[in-house]
C-alpha cells in the first residue's frame, strides 16, 4: 500500500496511509446522520470547496483530493471551470417584472432550459429538511435540472474517461443553471442557482424526486425514467410563480431489494444491501466512510452506476413499466 495511492484491485482494498493520517476522528456517517431516527438537517461533509464560512469535518482529506486532481491536466481543466462557474456574478434583476400565469412560466421555463444544455426539468416547493445546516432559503421554488452521462464513458468506471465526464455533465449542469438562472432576472423576477459541485445549500438529491425525476435507488443516487442513474443535477431557486410536479411512483424498490449488482461490484462494500434509518427517514443507503477513499483514488470511482441495470441506454423506461405491470398483477 502506497502513502497516496491505495490498492485499487477490487478484492481486498487498503485505503492509502494519507487517508489515515487526514481523515478526522468523527466519522462521516454519524456526520450523514446514520442510524438516527429523528429528523434534523443535513450537515456539510464535502465537496465545499471555495465556500465563504464553511469548513467540513472532512477539511484535510478534501482539499488533498483536490490538490492532486488539480495536478492531472485533463481534471485541472475541468475544475477551473468548476470555480470560474463558482465566481461568476449573476445578471441584474431587471426592473421591470414580466408577468404571467404559473402554467405559462413552466412551458417556457422548460422550453428555455431545455433549449440551453438541461435534458431534464422539474419543479417543487423547497422543504426545510432539504436545506443544510447554517443556510436559509427564503424562496419558495427549486427548479430542478437535470444532464445525462454517456454510458460509453460511464462503462469505463473507475477509469478517467468515466469521471472526465462526471466532471463535464457537472459542468454542462451549471451553465444550464446560470443561463436560466439570468434568464429569469432579465424577466425581474429573483433567481439564484447551484455553482458548482464543490458545496450546495440544498440537498439536491431528495429536491430531484418531488420534482418527478424519479426515485433513489440502493446506490444512492437517483435513477431516473429516461436515463437511469446516469444522470447529474443542477437547481434555480426562485420567487416565480410555478406549479409542482408530482412524483411518480416507479417501484424501484421492487428492483433493488433484490439486484445485488451493484453491492457486488463495489469495491469497499459501501452499499447498504438494506434500507437504513438516516436523519429521520429509512432510506437507501451508502457508507461514507468506506465509500470516500477509494472515490479519491480513482478521481470518482462511478462503478455502481456501471453496474446499475437501468444505466443501459433504452432500457429505463421499458424496466420501469414492467415493474409498474408486476406491481399491478400481483395486488389483483
Amino acid at each position: 500500500m502506497g502513502l497516496i495511492v491505495g490498492n485499487l484491485s477490487k478484492e481486498g482494498y487498503k485505503p492509502p496511509l494519507i487517508h489515515h493520517i487526514l481523515k478526522p476522528k468523527v466519522t462521516g456517517d454519524s456526520i450523514n446522520g446514520l442510524g438516527e431516527k429523528e429528523f434534523r438537517a443535513p450537515k456539510p461533509i464535502y465537496h465545499w470547496v471555495g465556500i465563504p464560512g464553511v469548513r467540513v469535518a472532512f477539511h484535510w482529506v478534501q482539499n488533498f483530493f483536490y490538490w492532486r486532481d488539480g495536478r492531472v491536466p485533463y481534471f485541472k481543466e475541468r475544475l477551473e471551470e468548476c470555480f470560474k462557474n463558482l465566481q461568476q456574478a449573476r445578471v441584474a434583476i431587471s426592473t421591470k417584472k414580466t408577468e404571467d400565469t404559473p402554467e405559462n412560466w413552466v412551458r417556457r421555463i422548460k422550453e428555455f432550459a431545455l433549449e440551453n444544455e438541461a435534458d431534464e426539468v422539474g419543479f417543487t416547493e423547497i422543504q426545510p429538511e432539504w436545506i443544510y445546516d447554517g443556510f436559509e432559503i427564503k424562496q419558495k421554488w427549486i427548479i430542478m435540472l437535470g444532464v445525462t452521462e454517456s454510458y460509453d464513458k460511464v462503462k469505463t468506471a473507475p477509469d478517467h474517461e468515466s469521471n472526465k465526464e462526471v466532471l463535464d455533465q457537472y459542468n454542462r449542469g451549471h451553465r444550464a443553471a446560470m443561463k436560466l438562472a439570468d434568464w429569469l432576472r432579465k424577466q425581474g423576477w429573483f433567481a439564484d442557482c447551484h455553482k458548482g459541485f464543490l458545496g450546495s445549500p440544498i440537498a439536491m438529491v431528495p429536491a430531484a424526486i418531488a420534482a418527478g425525476f424519479g426515485e433513489l435507488g440502493k446506490h444512492g443516487s437517483i435513477i431516473s425514467r429516461k436515463h437511469g442513474p446516469r444522470i447529474r443535477l443542477g437547481y434555480v431557486i426562485t420567487d416565480i410563480p410555478l406549479i409542482a410536479d408530482k412524483p411518480e411512483e416507479l417501484f424501484v424498490d421492487d428492483f433493488c431489494m433484490s439486484c445485488t449488482l451493484c453491492t457486488r461490484e463495489c469495491p469497499t462494500d459501501a452499499i447498504h444491501s438494506e434500507k437504513q434509518w438516516v436523519r429521520g427517514v429509512k432510506k437507501w443507503y451508502v457508507s461514507f466512510d468506506k465509500c470516500l477513499p477509494y472515490f479519491n483514488d480513482t478521481f470518482g470511482c462511478n462503478i455502481c452506476i456501471k453496474a446499475c441495470p437501468f444505466s443501459l441506454p433504452d432500457v429505463s423506461a421499458p424496466l420501469f413499466e414492467k415493474l409498474k405491470r408486476r406491481r399491478k398483477s400481483s395486488t389483483k
